[in-house]
């Protein structure tokens, strides 16, 4: 059963998915804070996380793939 960080977690990446544009990899804190995040939570989580992919269609649809980084940030 998911715990409430769990629920956290969830929300945030999918909070973080709807920045747009994102780079590869990390160093896309100003665009999580243009989709919204505050500061301190855009920076963590582009610490926290690195874009392996995004694809924006012309119909608006869009996907962003996400990894986790360890504490060496890999």
């Amino acid at each position: 059963m998911p715990t409430i960080k769990d629920y956290q977690l969830y929300a945030e990446t999918a909070f973080a998915a709807y920045a747009a544009q994102l780079g590869i990899g990390n160093g896309n804190v100003d665009f999580y804070k243009r989709a919204g995040m505050a500061d301190l939570q855009a920076q963590k989580f582009d610490s926290s996380w690195q874009v392996l992919g995004q694809q924006e269609l012309s119909d608006g649809f869009s996907a962003v793939l996400f990894q986790r980084v360890d504490s060496q940030g890999e």
